[in-house]
């Protein structure tokens, strides 16, 4: 089979696909007035031995439009206004604050045979039922390439990672 499964709320922690369009969505669950818990998510380019270049704030990515240099793209989402308040890891603080849960998707579009239209091939599927909190960036998932240098397929793994933001734009 091409994905792996969890039994915590039907999660789907990983899948492999070809070298065609990825598209990400992330979204919170609840009904909060506080605009502030609001994602946003973009993706990180990481090549061998470089720095992360990003984030390209998309829904969609193109995998044959990145360099070969491209090892592997995260896919990561914020709070979209997180200039109010930081957090730390394993702050008290940061768990304090009840947040909607978040909910996060990564599929591969799947073009049917002779162009009759597409589908998604759902990849990853997560949920964070605490959300994150301001301050914060929740690492989603990473796709690394299978074969470098053959233009082959991608694995897509699920990573399911609460950071400081500013640790993972270091």
């Amino acid at each position: 089979d091409n994905a792996r499964r969890s039994a915590a709320e039907g999660q789907l922690r990983g899948g492999r696909c070809e070298n065609g369009r990825i598209v990400a969505l992330v979204h919170s669950d609840g009904k909060s007035a506080d605009k502030i818990a609001e994602p946003r998510s973009g993706w990180w380019m990481l090549e061998h031995g470089g720095t992360p270049v990003g984030p390209a704030e998309s829904p969609t990515l193109d995998l044959p439009k990145l360099g070969e240099e491209v090892a592997a793209v995260a896919f990561v989402a914020e709070v979209a206004n997180a200039e109010r308040r930081a957090v730390r890891e394993h702050s008290e603080a940061a768990t304090r604050k009840s947040l909607p849960p978040w909910e996060a998707t990564v599929s591969a579009v799947i073009n049917a045979e002779g162009g009759s239209g597409s589908s998604l091939q759902r990849l990853v599927r997560l949920r964070r039922p605490d959300g994150v909190q301001p301050g914060g960036a929740w690492l989603v998932a990473i796709l690394t390439r299978e074969r470098p240098g053959d233009g082959g397929g991608w694995r897509a793994e699920a990573v399911d990672e609460v950071y400081p933001d500013k640790r993972l734009k270091a």
